[in-house]
């Protein structure tokens, strides 16, 4: 027993679970929400036990009806009087962490939980405040520096504990939030393994379904369409290899956003518009990337690149923004060719290399599955979560939480 007299967390034989109270904007199907589901289902049986409390529902959409589906407690916060409903959650649950990720339900956590007893821990999921998300964000920079203050002084009167998904991410929170490195742990995001679920067909099925020859060349790009993922530079390093080949094809799969008016503009500029199919919301991720050759990743910024994660799981071979988080994912020139964000020569030349070349795709293919088995599988970062979780709860709350 602890000395306020609730259970000691992740204790089995017969005491209850460690219990935590995730609380996220809306579970579509992006990267950090992909990673809590995938963390929740993971953990659940392996002496955690999660509340999931949202902001927004997308019905139907997302990963919450499959989530409820597997018997996790999702719950809706109203859309008025939040902090009110999120306090009477707390006190429902008894939660021994709380787990907030994502600019307004961080700060709807560091709101409802003053004078709650309880843990709160804020995952960092991306280099929010560096110059690369500064020049795309579309925020001005005077309203970008009063939410950049609002989210430093929030966090150090009310956040107990940091987890950061990448090391990129943790040092953007200690320049930019004055976040002591000691407050922060960083535990790398984690994918199911999807391979033993995959149909030996499904490839073959996606191409057809979207009129695709089964022996063209088709690149592959995962992201909602926001400035920050920039799929404009992609369709711009594609213009000339489409321009002379037409057996090549690139596959979008993606939310509409902010940017989708300028990919559709940059669509409608190439000789053959056709080749480039906006698929929009998908859940079968891994049947779309089972369909490519190669796998595009041209963001300006990430936090952790799960899209990456993902295509090396099935084994595509990997062409990626040269930026700090990816470099944490990837093995340059082993596991994938990188190239200088927002230069879309520089795209062009890596992906006509690998089209050119399907001895080095299947090589990179290879070795970017070897480096999934080895690093990014769920099991492994699920150990690291609950290993944080129980520290988190055993040092409790700042003492002013209690007062």
């Amino acid at each position: 027993m602890r000395a306020d007299g609730k259970l000691q967390p992740g204790v089995r034989g017969g005491e209850r679970e460690l219990r935590v109270l995730a609380v996220i904007d809306a579970l579509v199907e992006g990267g950090t929400e992909r990673s809590l589901a995938d963390l929740v289902l993971a953990l659940r049986g392996n002496g955690v036990d999660f509340t999931i409390a949202i902001l927004r529902s997308r019905g139907d959409e997302g990963l919450a009806p499959m989530l409820r589906d597997r018997g996790v407690d999702v719950r809706l916060l109203p859309s008025s009087g939040r902090v009110r409903a999120l306090r009477r959650l707390v006190d429902e649950v008894r939660p021994d962490v709380v787990h907030s990720m994502l600019y307004e339900s961080n700060l709807l956590a560091r709101r409802a939980l003053v004078g709650k007893h309880v843990p709160l821990m804020t995952s960092l999921v991306s280099t929010s405040y560096s110059a690369e998300r500064r020049a795309t964000s579309g925020v001005t920079p005077a309203k970008l520096r009063v939410v950049q203050l609002i989210d430093a002084i929030s966090g150090k009167l009310g956040v107990d504990a940091y987890h950061a998904v990448s090391e990129a991410a943790r040092d953007d929170a200690i320049e930019h939030l004055r976040v002591r490195r000691d407050a922060i742990s960083v535990v790398k995001r984690g994918r199911p393994d999807p391979l033993p679920l995959l149909d030996p067909n499904v490839g073959a099925n996606v191409r057809a379904s979207l009129g695709i020859p089964a022996d063209d060349i088709v690149v592959a790009n995962v992201g909602r369409q926001e400035r920050s993922k920039d799929q404009v530079t992609l369709i711009r390093a594609l213009e000339p290899l489409l321009r002379a080949r037409d057996d090549i094809w690139l596959i979008v799969a993606g939310r509409a956003g902010t940017a989708t008016s300028a990919i559709e503009e940059a669509i409608e500029s190439l000789d053959r518009p056709d080749h480039v199919k906006l698929l929009g919301h998908r859940g079968d991720i891994a049947d779309v990337l089972d369909a490519s050759d190669v796998f595009v990743l041209s963001s300006r910024y990430e936090g952790l690149p799960g899209s990456v994660i993902e295509a090396m799981a099935i084994g595509v071979p990997v062409v990626a923004s040269d930026i700090g988080p990816v470099r944490e994912v990837v093995e340059e020139d082993v596991s994938a060719v990188l190239c200088s964000p927002g230069e879309p020569d520089s795209f062009t030349v890596a992906i006509r290399r690998l089209i050119d070349d399907e001895p080095l795709r299947q090589r990179l293919g290879r070795c970017g599955r070897r480096r999934f088995e080895r690093e990014f599988r769920i099991e492994s970062s699920a150990g690291g979560m609950k290993t944080l979780y129980e520290a988190v709860a055993a040092a409790g709350p700042r003492s002013f939480r209690s007062i």
